[in-house]
């Protein structure tokens, strides 16, 4: 559903400035990608990430051994080099938007959908701390941002197949008949 490239990332550096985030961050594999994304929640700031080298050889490591040799590079390999789109949710774990209490950096690329960052906020170094301004909605506007994405995917695959989607399905849970303090099936209570 989303982008998740939690391995290939080493670092980056990102700048808030008037309603625009700019930067770019390094991937393996893909190299520098540049980010352009627009956002109306933070009103400056800048901040440094950079995982810790053993974490960087340790996730390469293992990046290896999955693919076995094999094509590395087939992850990212329809990725944009430069972002645009709308920041959706960011918080480093040390500033005073306490959406997460760790680094985490989503956004909705025009190329690429929904991509998700979640890394250690020991990653993080705040070079000019982060101003926040949240607007009455701001909420909504991050589950719009979502909505819209969903509703693109399912429009895309509607396409690809030629089938309508009926829309996203979620399972049932299981009902307990049994009438316990645990019964979830909505039945009356026989008294």
């Amino acid at each position: 559903m989303a982008w998740r490239p939690y391995e290939y990332l080493i670092g980056g550096e990102l700048i808030f400035k008037k309603g625009i985030v700019r930067g770019y961050a390094y991937y393996l594999t893909a190299g520098v990608v540049k980010f352009k994304l627009k956002q109306n929640y933070i009103v400056s700031g800048k901040v440094r990430f950079e995982k810790p080298f053993e974490q960087i050889k340790s996730e390469l490591e293992n990046l290896i051994e999955q693919t076995q040799g094999k094509d590395r590079k087939s992850y990212l390999k329809r990725f944009s080099i430069v972002q645009r789109g709308e920041l959706g949710d960011f918080a480093t774990g040390k500033d005073d938007n306490k959406y997460a209490d760790y680094f985490y950096f989503e956004w909705y690329s025009d190329t690429n959908g929904r991509v998700v960052y979640e890394g250690s906020n020991e990653e993080v170094e705040i070079i000019e701390p982060l101003v926040f301004s949240f607007p009455d909605d701001h909420r909504a506007n991050q589950q719009n941002l979502m909505g819209n994405f969903l509703t693109g995917m399912c429009v895309s695959i509607t396409e690809q197949t030629k089938k309508p989607m009926a829309g996203i399905q979620f399972p049932t849970p299981n009902t307990n008949k049994g009438g316990d303090e645990d019964d979830r099936s909505c039945e009356a209570a026989q008294v």
